[in-house]
């Protein structure tokens, strides 16, 4: 496969001789495949609890796009008022 043409790219392939080999090359090859649960994954970053400082972020990002989405509706000549919303702080249970 010297000189095969392989996504673009030209792939150059010659014989080495073993103390070239890198001593981890096969390292893993004969492992069976698993998949990548990147769902599962993104799920758990997404709902991963926040700090105060994430929090505050957030919410500074959300009034921001509520006043911009204002904006947009005032410039098409739609009078329509809403409250700024923010996110939600989680209630703790006092009575407990």
């Amino acid at each position: 496969m010297d000189n095969y043409l392989l996504s673009g790219h030209i792939l150059k392939c010659k014989v080495i001789s073993k103390d070239e080999v890198h001593p981890e090359l096969w390292i893993g090859a004969n492992r069976k495949w698993r998949v990548v649960p990147r769902d599962r994954i993104v799920r758990v970053q997404h709902n991963k609890s926040q700090t105060e400082e994430e929090q505050v972020r957030s919410n500074k990002q959300l009034i921001k796009r509520q006043n911009e989405r204002k904006r947009k509706l005032e410039a098409l000549g739609i009078d329509y008022d809403f409250d700024a919303v923010g996110y939600k702080k989680a209630e703790t249970d006092t009575n407990a």
